[in-house]
């Protein structure tokens, strides 16, 4: 992906600081043929990315504000910047993006094709945003509830 953007300054923004893996982690990811959180980190240096570690939820916040364009796997990530009216692309990690994707009607982005998907027009999320809005609100004021319990 660092080819499309070039000329721009790029982030990996990791939201668990997981470069220090135990051992037992890293088999894992070697017996599933996934890279470590080590591995990406050093491949995303490579390629020129600075490399954000939010202490807090409101750093990432105040980190997201700035920004021009969000891709990424992180869902909470892409709705606030989707809430915050910045151009946000998910890519597929598991099916709670599935759920969202389809509910809200964006794509989830294959981050090797991103070319097809940058002319995606977000008024399509926005007015189903807005349809949903009372549905959302229902469950969340429902969830607060619980927790308060």
């Amino acid at each position: 992906m660092a080819k499309h953007f070039a000329k721009s300054e790029r982030f990996l923004v990791l939201h668990q600081d997981n470069r220090k893996e135990t051992w037992k982690t890293i088999l894992l990811h070697l017996r599933n043929c996934e890279p470590t959180a080590r591995v990406i980190y050093w491949y995303a240096k490579w390629k020129g990315y600075k490399i954000l570690i939010p202490k807090t939820a409101e750093e990432a916040q105040d980190f997201y504000k700035t920004i021009d364009l969000h891709i990424g796997s992180r869902l909470h990530a892409h709705l606030y910047c989707l809430s915050i009216v910045k151009k946000s692309f998910l890519t597929y990690v598991d099916d709670r993006m599935t759920g969202f994707s389809e509910y809200l009607d964006f794509p989830l982005v294959d981050p090797k094709k991103i070319e097809d998907y940058l002319d995606y027009d977000f008024e399509i999320y926005r007015r189903n945003a807005i349809l949903n809005y009372k549905t959302m609100t229902n469950f969340v004021d429902y969830i607060k509830k619980i927790i308060q319990a």
